[in-house]
């Protein structure tokens, strides 16, 4: 076993490029068929652009519910430029790249280079990121903003505290979930003035 991990951690960048390649592939190949909450959060982006407004639009604001509006205004964006299926899984396409180099530098910092690779690995693997990649949820900008906004963070300096904050906040416009973040990170600004005093 850990032969097969030291050769796949020495090849990483080219099973990075295969991967994306890969992921290429099957966006132009695959035409994804958006169920649930992808098929309602298109049709909620083609709605504003058909009416010339960001989200929530007129007719949104007296709903009871507003939902990811920082996904939905990002989604608008997507396809005002290229009114497809294809925008938004390139879109994820690059969230996954992003969110590959974000774990590298997470675990490379808590842990070893080692282990950042194996990470990567492991999120190359895993096959549901082909699975989103290929939709229209919350997941992928959710995550990359939450796992940013942690690098940074960890980093503890007043310019990437500034930045996390920034994130945090763009990740709690996507989902109401972040708020949980946002109480552990002040705990743990409390814990550490505690320390030092």
């Amino acid at each position: 076993m850990k032969k097969i991990l030291h050769f796949l951690t020495t090849k990483l960048k080219y099973i990075v490029l295969i991967y994306f390649i890969l992921q290429m592939i099957l966006i132009f190949s695959i035409h994804p068929n958006y169920k649930s909450d992808a098929l309602y959060y298109y049709k909620l982006a083609q709605k504003c652009i058909q009416t010339d407004q960001f989200y929530p639009a007129k007719e949104q604001i007296t709903e009871d519910y507003i939902v990811g509006p920082l996904y939905i205004n990002v989604t608008i964006i997507l396809l005002s430029i290229y009114n497809s299926q294809v925008a938004i899984s390139l879109f994820n396409l690059i969230l996954i790249m992003i969110q590959l180099f974000i774990i590298y530098k997470i675990t490379l910092k808590i842990f070893s280079e080692e282990v950042a690779k194996i990470s990567i690995l492991l999120y190359i693997f895993y096959f549901n990121t082909v699975g989103l990649m290929l939709s229209n949820y919350t997941e992928l900008l959710f995550i990359l903003l939450i796992s940013t906004s942690i690098y940074f963070f960890l980093l503890n300096k007043n310019y990437s505290l500034v930045l996390s904050s920034i994130l945090l906040g763009g990740a709690i416009a996507v989902r109401p979930a972040a708020w949980a973040l946002l109480f552990a990170f002040l705990v743990l600004q409390i814990i550490k003035g505690y320390k030092t005093r």
